[in-house]
């Protein structure tokens, strides 16, 4: 391992990177996308909901499009 840290988070955080750098599978259907990997993960879907939510009005300021996609999680 090269620089591991040394704690333990939200096993619900932990999956977003990997949800942000597939934006395009994101983007055609953010509730349907992290509700699909809450079930594959045994995550509480609504959790995952709010943490993509927020991880996505975040990062809309260097990355525009990730706006669009978290109006469509707030629905």
């Amino acid at each position: 391992m090269i620089d591991p840290k040394p704690y333990v988070g939200d096993p619900t955080y932990d999956v977003l990177q990997h949800m942000l750098d597939h934006v395009d599978r994101l983007a055609a259907d953010p509730v349907g996308f992290a509700s699909r990997i809450a079930g594959l993960l045994g995550l509480d879907r609504e959790r995952l909901r709010l943490w993509l939510f927020a991880r996505c009005v975040e990062g809309s300021i260097d990355q525009p499009r990730l706006w669009h996609i978290a109006a469509m999680l707030h629905l």
